[in-house]
């Protein structure tokens, strides 16, 4: 079903990061993966440091098929976060998409 939002519900959306989370969340399960991205994309420039972001960032770069994205995103939070999940989950998700099973 189509969303119409009005700018109330975006601005107020974008000054909670959680929520906005939680509408990147949605679109992600509606299946509309290039919207999910575009909004994580932002998220991730505005709140760089909101980690409940990753793992679905991760995903719409996987379903969307983005390897070289994936690649550079997996190496940046393997840089920044070595002993974090998410990093190591990024790195699985890359081998994952790049079919080397064996490696993710």
């Amino acid at each position: 079903p189509l969303v119409v939002e009005t700018r109330e519900d975006v601005a107020l959306r974008r000054a909670n990061v959680h929520s906005w989370v939680a509408y990147a969340q949605l679109l992600f399960y509606r299946n509309d993966f290039r919207a999910c991205h575009n909004e994580t994309s932002r998220i991730l420039e505005e709140h760089p440091y909101t980690v409940s972001v990753l793992p679905l960032h991760i995903s719409a770069l996987v379903q969307l098929k983005l390897t070289s994205d994936l690649f550079n995103f997996a190496h940046r939070l393997v840089d920044e976060y070595p002993t974090k999940a998410v990093a190591w989950f990024g790195v699985g998700a890359y081998y994952y998409l790049t079919r080397k099973y064996d490696q993710s």
